[in-house]
């Protein structure tokens, strides 16, 4: 980050404490502060569910081999029988 904008921002923190006063500047900074500060709790708290979450989840089980592929379909296309 340069700092050869310095006094462009002097500026305009000057006029921003002209046209809104001290007490209310005060007031603007500290609603901004606890925004930041919420904003980044959030993002905390979203980022430890996320990679929480990653390490919940269960692999996916192994495609079956070629012998358990033929029984399955060999099951699969055997007719419906009634046993009830």
């Amino acid at each position: 980050m340069g700092f050869g904008h310095i006094g462009e921002i002097l500026l305009l923190l000057l006029l921003a404490l002209i046209v809104f006063g001290p007490k209310r500047m005060i007031e603007m900074t500290s609603q901004l502060g606890k925004t930041l500060r919420e904003t980044r709790d959030a993002l905390k708290e979203m980022n430890w569910s996320l990679t929480s979450d990653a390490k919940e989840t269960p692999t996916p089980p192994a495609p079956p081999s070629s012998g358990e592929r033929d029984h399955l379909r060999i099951v699969e296309s055997a007719p419906p029988t009634d046993e009830a």
